[in-house]
């Protein structure tokens, strides 16, 4: 496992990754507290740098390994995610994380 953060329903997202690395063969994980998590994307190197825009409709991830920056469509209350698509791509470097801010809703 490796980077993991809480969407605005509670619910925990993870990535999971190859000890070696192997392309391909990362995943992203959702565990809503109850059950076994469930499989929500895969095909990733190194799923990494979860977050999610401010209208929780986009889902951003980081796959370190091949230096991009991904998004997705994301509809929040079902917790479900659409397929990813590069947003952006780093040319030096290895991207980690991202900056996290407050996804907490008032009401």
């Amino acid at each position: 496992m490796n980077d993991a953060k809480c969407n605005s329903r509670g619910c925990v997202w993870a990535g999971s990754t190859h000890m070696q690395f192997t392309p391909g063969v990362g995943m992203l994980n959702r565990w809503d507290g109850t059950g076994r998590s469930v499989r929500m994307a895969d095909g990733f190197t190194l799923p990494n740098g979860l977050g999610w825009n401010h209208e929780d409709t986009t889902m951003y991830l980081i796959d370190s390994m091949t230096n991009n920056l991904l998004s997705a469509p994301y509809h929040a209350e079902d917790g479900v995610v659409g397929e990813f698509t590069i947003l952006c791509r780093t040319s030096r470097g290895c991207p980690t994380g991202s900056r996290s801010t407050s996804t907490a809703r008032s009401g």
